[in-house]
Formats: structure tokens, C-alpha cells, sequence
């Protein structure tokens, strides 16, 4: 009888993770200027969400929650410095391209598979310790996966060869809605 209790609050956590994923990079899309010095601030909105999910979730202790937040926040400050810094190198990598826009675009798509990677890591493993436990490597892969499919997305997908805004409007949300997703739903599996 207990069990589909435990489904009932499940997909209630899931519901509440996304919608406040889906506010968070809406926010961070409203705050973002890619020019600005104040370009790390997305980290802010997403790292409040996660741990509002947490508390929804796992109802961790205080100071999880706080190294979860702080770890999130920083976990965006560097991934952001990573993708301004791997275009260059990334850039020199594919010169073998030589239509400029497809290697623009390819450029940009692997700076911020890179960006993900490590702020996608860096967030679930700051999600794992305010849930006092990790998801399975599998889980992990997939999260990571589904993060740099929506890296590929957005910049191929949405963008197009103009890079317009509309790939921030797109990216922010999709990729905080996948790894919030996969956080919880990969903690709820390994109970």
C-alpha cells in the first residue's frame, strides 16, 4: 500500500523539479548578456530552483542544502569562464571546416558541450550530496548525454546558422529541465 503513495509524490517531485526548471532558465534567459561581466549570474536562479526541488524531494539538512547552492552557483561561474575560454582553442581545433558559418556553428556547439559538461557534472554532484546520496553512473551518463543533446539542439536547431536569442531562450530551460529531471529521477531509482 505504501508504494503507489511513493509514485504519487515521485511524479510529484518530478512535476515540481520541472516547472521550477522551466522558471529558472526563463529567468536566467531574461538575466543572461553574454557580454557582460554579470554573465555567471544564471547560476543564481538555477541553484535556488535545485534546491528548492531538493527540499521538495529529499528535505535535506541546511547545510546540504547550502553547499548544494553554492556548488550550483559556482558550478555556472565556471562553466561559463570554460566556454568563453575553449572557443578560441576550439576554433583552431576545426580550421579544417571551411564554410565560416558551419564552423561558427560547430564551434559554439562544442564550447558549450563543454560549459555543460562540467556544469552539469558539477550540479549533480552538488544535487547528490543535499540528497545524502548519488545516482548510479548510468544515470549520470544519460543526464550528461541528454544536456549535450540540448547543447547540439539549440545551437543547430533553434539558432540556425543567425545564432539568435532565441538559442538562449531555448537552452536555458531545456537543459535545467534534464538535469533536474535526470537528479531526481536517477536519486528515486537507486533507493
Amino acid at each position: 500500500m505504501a508504494r503507489p503513495a511513493r509514485a504519487k509524490r515521485g511524479f510529484r517531485d518530478l512535476a515540481v523539479a520541472m516547472v521550477l526548471a522551466l522558471l529558472s532558465g526563463l529567468a536566467c534567459w531574461f538575466i543572461f548578456d553574454v557580454d557582460s561581466f554579470a554573465a555567471w549570474l544564471p547560476g543564481l536562479p538555477f541553484a535556488a530552483a535545485a534546491c528548492i526541488a531538493a527540499v521538495v524531494a529529499w528535505r535535506p539538512q541546511p547545510i546540504r542544502l547550502i553547499a548544494a547552492a553554492v556548488v550550483i552557483s559556482l558550478a555556472w561561474v565556471l562553466a561559463y569562464w570554460t566556454v568563453q575560454e575553449s572557443l578560441d582553442p576550439i576554433g583552431e581545433a576545426i580550421r579544417f571546416v571551411t564554410d565560416s558559418n558551419a564552423r561558427d556553428q560547430l564551434g559554439i556547439a562544442l564550447a558549450l558541450n563543454v560549459g555543460s559538461l562540467i556544469g552539469g557534472a558539477l550540479s549533480l554532484l552538488a544535487l547528490g550530496l543535499a540528497a545524502g546520496r548519488f545516482m548510479a553512473v548510468r544515470f549520470w551518463l544519460l543526464a550528461l548525454a541528454a544536456a549535450a543533446l540540448v547543447c547540439f539542439v539549440a545551437v543547430y536547431v533553434v539558432a540556425g546558422a543567425a545564432m539568435k536569442s532565441a538559442m538562449f531562450l531555448f537552452l536555458f530551460p531545456a537543459w535545467q529541465i534534464a538535469i533536474l529531471f535526470m537528479a531526481l529521477w536517477g536519486t528515486a531509482r537507486g533507493r
